[in-house]
C-alpha cells in the first residue's frame, strides 16, 4: 500500500488521518500532517441491542396552523416613509436596520 500524501510505500498498517476533511492512508512520516481517525468497527445486527417497551401511541396532538389576521394598512407605503423620516433614516439607514437591500425599501 502506498501513502496518499508521498507516494512512498508504507510497511505495515497505515495510518488513517482526516486532511482537510478527508480520510487518507499515510506513512508514518507524513501522519502528522492530520489528525488522527479513530476507527470503529460496525455493529453486527446481530448483536445490535433491541429496545424493547411500550410505544407511547398518544402523543401530544399539534395546534393547527392558523392563519395570520394581521392585514397591510391602505397606504403602507406612505406610512413607512413618513415613520422613516420622523426618526431622521435614510433610505440606505433603514435598510441596514432592517437587514434589507436599499433597493427593497425604495421600491415601496
Amino acid at each position: 500500500m502506498q501513502c496518499e500524501i508521498c507516494g512512498a510505500e508504507i510497511k505495515g498498517e497505515p495510518f488513517k488521518i482526516n486532511v482537510e476533511g478527508s480520510e487518507l492512508n499515510a506513512c508514518n512520516r507524513c501522519s502528522q500532517y492530520g489528525t488522527s481517525v479513530s476507527t470503529r468497527k460496525p455493529v453486527s445486527r446481530k448483536n445490535a441491542p433491541v429496545r424493547q417497551g411500550i410505544k407511547n401511541s398518544s402523543k401530544p396532538k399539534k395546534n393547527p396552523v392558523t392563519a395570520p389576521t394581521e392585514e397591510l394598512i391602505d397606504e403602507y407605503e406612505q406610512t413607512i416613509r413618513e415613520a422613516r423620516e420622523a426618526k431622521g433614516l435614510t433610505q440606505e439607514e433603514l435598510a441596514s436596520k432592517i437587514k434589507e437591500k436599499a433597493s427593497l425599501i425604495k421600491k415601496i
